[in-house]
């Protein structure tokens, strides 16, 4: 994988996992008052979304779906992570358990930016 390319897939899966995870927040940027009731679910209706997210980056950058969803998911939290890190003044006992969540909930990504990459190989033309 080139610098280039490698750069140009981690700044866009990882903007488009902040806009997908975090819209409510950049609403409220905006004024918006966007509030979704959550249900202490693990699997939110961002995460859903996320899903042709990841599909769409698996077939724009095909020779490197795994990437594409790594970068999705791990992307906003190599961001937010460390804000939430200054804001408590420590890290959280639960974290390590967190990140072990995010890495299950990922795989998902993985297997459907994989099978978009697949396709994409598999019907080309030319």
């Amino acid at each position: 994988m080139r610098a280039r390319e490698a750069i140009s897939l981690a700044v866009l899966s990882g903007m488009l996992g902040m806009l997908v995870f975090q819209w409510s927040s950049l609403a409220q940027l905006f004024g918006l008052d966007a509030e979704i009731q959550r249900s202490g679910s693990l699997v939110t209706v961002e995460y859903l979304w996320g899903m042709p997210v990841v599909l769409v980056l698996g077939l724009i950058f095909y020779r490197h779906p795994i990437w594409c969803a790594v970068w999705f998911m791990f992307g906003p939290v190599l961001i937010l992570h460390p804000i939430k890190f200054i804001e408590l003044g420590r890290i959280p006992n639960l974290w390590p358990i967190e990140i072990t969540l995010l890495g299950v909930l990922t795989l998902p990504y993985i297997g459907i930016s994989w099978a978009a990459a697949y396709l994409r190989r598999r019907y080309a033309t030319g």
